[in-house]
């Protein structure tokens, strides 16, 4: 069967496979039980289980550059992306060491994961903490989530390049519509990713909605003074201390850390029962 404008659908996906795309309408989660359909993108590659391989690829007639220029276009409504001299600095080799070396580790210790243990590490950027999770548990797998379609390239170049790779499996999507099923992950990560979302508690309810019951929040966001604009007019959207706890209360966690240093809440929450 050929689409609409006479190309064939097959080719097209072809064409995706072949830059490493695959564009996925999730039916099933990707650790294998049924769950509501949402779309997202993942990064062909290595694969492991905890990917979305059972997603049913959709067929459209869009080449490759129209539909990457299409989802691009979206971007802004859904998400901040970092532009400028922002972007190459926390895109960086030397921010990824400062993470992996003293900022995950901080933040982790205590927290258990169980062998085999299901990880989403979301607002991934290059990918520095899913590497940390790695070497924090060699068994883990890990889905790696980025908004941003243009930075995932980059991700598994950097994660390639540390042998963790095997362990992870790459997911363009929005952090608000999460496209797994409900209790999947035994740990989600968030690496100052939530005021980019334009959304706090959408994305943190979503969170909590993929997370096992008693499944494992760490976060590390920025935090505004009170009294100090919220930085809604850039786009940004910084809680302060006592809202960022009110939301991660409110999107049915309880906290067992809650840490401000440097100017930024470091967090470590779990699902409360029956959320």
């Amino acid at each position: 069967m050929r689409s609409r404008k006479g190309s064939d659908p097959d080719a097209v996906v072809q064409r995706r496979r072949k830059c490493g795309l695959l564009t996925f309408g999730v039916g099933r989660s990707p650790l294998g039980a049924p769950g509501r359909r949402r779309r997202g993108m993942c990064l062909g590659g290595e694969r492991s289980e905890s990917q979305p391989a059972q997603g049913r690829i959709q067929r459209t007639d869009l080449p490759m550059d129209e539909e990457m220029k299409r989802m691009r276009g979206e971007e802004d409504r859904h998400g901040i992306l970092m532009r400028g001299i922002g972007r190459w600095i926390v895109y960086s080799r030397a921010r990824a060491w400062l993470g992996t070396a003293v900022e995950l580790p901080n933040l982790l210790r205590g927290v258990h994961l169980p062998h085999g243990g299901a990880c989403l590490d979301i607002a991934t950027g290059i990918g520095w903490a899913s590497r940390g999770l790695v070497h924090h548990q060699a068994s883990v797998r890990i889905v790696a989530l980025e908004y941003d379609a243009t930075v995932l390239p980059r991700t598994r170049e950097y994660l390639k390049s540390h042998g963790a790779m095997e362990n992870v499996a790459l997911c363009r999507a929005d952090a608000k519509r999460l496209p797994f099923r409900e209790g999947g992950f035994d740990l989600v990560l968030c690496m100052y990713g939530l005021h980019h979302f334009r959304g706090y508690l959408t994305a943190l309810r979503e969170i909590a909605r993929v997370l096992k019951p008693g499944g494992t929040f760490a976060l590390i966001d920025p935090l505004r003074t009170s009294g100090m604009p919220s930085g809604a007019r850039r786009g940004f959207e910084v809680a302060t201390k006592a809202e960022l706890r009110h939301m991660v209360g409110e999107a049915g966690f309880e906290i067992s850390r809650f840490r401000v240093s440097l100017g930024s809440a470091r967090v470590v929450a779990h699902k409360r029962p029956g959320v």
